[in-house]
């Protein structure tokens, strides 16, 4: 696909556990302009969040504003699917809102582009294996297992991806 002049803001997020597993603020912003060069994007501008919830993601929040604002952008790089929203129904959404702007997604480590028809089908089935991943992390982390029984967010997430068309077989 021919991104040549294609505009784009990099979002790097970190987690304490990202940290751990060396996924750095600055290794992502590396690996993502990296990308964007080889892809000879330009690079607006750069929001970074450490942060685990939505709420606290205060570059996530202003980097939406700036998009309803106007900002003049094609894409926005992150360097996984779960780096820019913790459960489905926060990928969904968000995604939904930028889209609505003409704004698409890329992941450049899973590689997909929501501006696809293969990267829509692979951000409905990857959300749940982000889910999921960030689940059994928290389980190792946490002295309280759930002995297998899915939580109410897994449940309400994949209830959403549901009714917006997802099928499991």
């Amino acid at each position: 696909m021919n991104r040549y002049g294609k505009r784009c803001v990099l979002y790097p997020r970190v987690s304490t556990e990202m940290q751990v597993d060396g996924y750095s603020l600055e290794g992502q912003k590396n690996m993502l302009t990296r990308f964007a060069d080889r892809e000879e994007m330009i690079i607006v501008d750069t929001y970074e969040d450490a942060g685990k919830s939505i709420e606290g993601r205060p570059a996530f929040q202003k980097m939406l504003r700036d998009i309803e604002d106007g900002l003049d952008i094609d894409y926005i790089l992150v360097y996984k699917l779960s780096r820019f929203g913790r459960n489905a129904a926060d990928i969904l959404n968000s995604l939904e809102l930028v889209q609505s702007y003409g704004v698409n997604l890329i992941c450049i480590e899973e590689g997909i582009d929501s501006s696809q028809t293969s990267g829509k089908l692979l951000i409905c089935s990857g959300a749940p294996v982000s889910i999921t991943g960030n689940l059994v992390r928290r389980s190792r982390s946490s002295s309280m297992k759930s002995c297998g029984k899915p939580t109410v967010s897994t449940v309400d997430a994949l209830a959403v991806l549901a009714l917006r068309g997802a099928v499991w077989r």
